[in-house]
């Protein structure tokens, strides 16, 4: 049998393959043209956050669109991871700072919704590292700015931190100050601040500030200081022997009442009279010398005056009360040796608590300071 001739392609079917051929490949070089530029943008977003700009790299990885976890990122995803970074590297300040960004996106990520917390742990941590290195002032204000976990006992712990180092380099009244700051349900702080008045009080001894020791020790409110209070005044008289120095006198008249060393003797030969006061409920009684009174009945103050001489003196006398109130002045005209004065103290008018009696002469030196009680 004759072969068949083979049968040969025209020119139509080769046509046709290249058109396939050629939508193929504008096909494929259409897709490359889309996928290629955010390819590029999440490598140059990924290369910006290893070199920490972080805020480029949102930008670019919000031109990445939907590469990879481009859109998590944008979505606190990159803010987040940087500030865990920074926070594990002990940069806490800027890690809060970058938790920040997180909070102030309009979406967030689920997994990101710690980050307010996280905030407020960084403001601890970094308090602990201000308090390690004694920071004090620094780490409390941190503290109390991250209200996280134990915050405020951490605060109160960083002000006793604070006043004792205030104390050491003898800052007394910063130490006393601060210590008040405390809060009195974390620790009770007045053994402390007695303790600072005490040894700022011996600091100005030392240094023979003698009345400004006297006011330190007379701050202490739970300790008896007595002892201490009486040595300064009397060193004080010591250095002041001057009839008309107020605060000598004054100290005098307080240690002889106390029976504290010599003063009784000093006082006598300063003023040249023996005085001596007391309180009782009776006009005309001289007998019952009482240093305390009942408010319910009138009180008396008695003060009696010996010289041997013929000298007389013309006084004022009035009371201070423990308000700071103080009573009408009361002059007394002509008082000589055996010569009683007397103020009286009506119920209605008697206010409780310590009382001082205090009595001047014509030239408006102090003669006289008699401290008592009213019940």
């Amino acid at each position: 049998t004759p072969k068949q001739p083979k049968e040969k392609k025209g020119k139509g079917g080769k046509v046709a393959l290249i058109i396939i051929l050629i939508v193929v490949v504008l096909a494929l070089g259409g897709g490359a043209a889309y996928v290629v530029p955010k390819y590029l943008n999440y490598n140059k977003a990924e290369e910006a956050y290893k070199d920490g700009r972080i805020d480029d790299a949102v930008e670019l990885y919000k031109k990445a669109g939907w590469m990879k976890d481009a859109e998590t990122k944008v979505n606190g995803g990159v803010y987040y991871e940087y500030a865990a970074s920074l926070a594990e590297e002990g940069n806490y300040i800027d890690a809060a700072a970058s938790y920040e960004k997180v909070i102030a996106l309009e979406t967030v990520a689920d997994e990101y919704k710690d980050a307010a917390d996280k905030i407020k742990e960084c403001y601890y941590n970094n308090a602990s590292d201000k308090m390690e290195a004694k920071e004090y002032a620094a780490a409390k204000e941190l503290f109390l700015k991250s209200e996280y976990s134990d915050y405020s006992d951490k605060a109160n712990e960083c002000l006793i931190k604070q006043a004792e180092a205030y104390l050491a380099d003898k800052k007394f009244e910063d130490a006393i100050k601060t210590y008040g700051e405390v809060d009195s349900k974390y620790k009770d702080c007045t053994k402390k601040i007695d303790s600072a008045y005490t040894k700022w009080g011996s600091s100005l001894y030392k240094s023979k500030d003698y009345k400004g020791a006297v006011e330190k020790y007379e701050q202490v409110t739970k300790k008896d200081v007595t002892d201490k209070i009486n040595k300064a005044k009397a060193a004080y008289v010591k250095d002041h022997k001057d009839r008309s120095d107020e605060t000598t006198m004054s100290y005098l008249c307080d240690l002889r009442y106390a029976d504290y060393g010599s003063a009784e003797d000093d006082y006598t030969k300063l003023i040249g009279w023996t005085v001596e006061s007391f309180v009782n409920d009776k006009l005309d009684d001289y007998k019952n010398k009482k240093t305390s009174a009942d408010s319910s009945k009138t009180i008396y103050v008695h003060t009696m005056y010996l010289n041997e001489n013929d000298a007389s003196m013309s006084l004022k006398g009035y009371v201070i009360y423990s308000d700071g109130t103080k009573s009408n002045d009361i002059t007394f005209g002509e008082v000589k040796d055996r010569y009683t004065t007397w103020m009286s103290i009506d119920p209605s008018s008697a206010i409780k608590g310590e009382a001082t009696l205090y009595v001047y002469d014509d030239t408006d030196k102090l003669v006289e300071k008699f401290t008592f009680t009213i019940k």
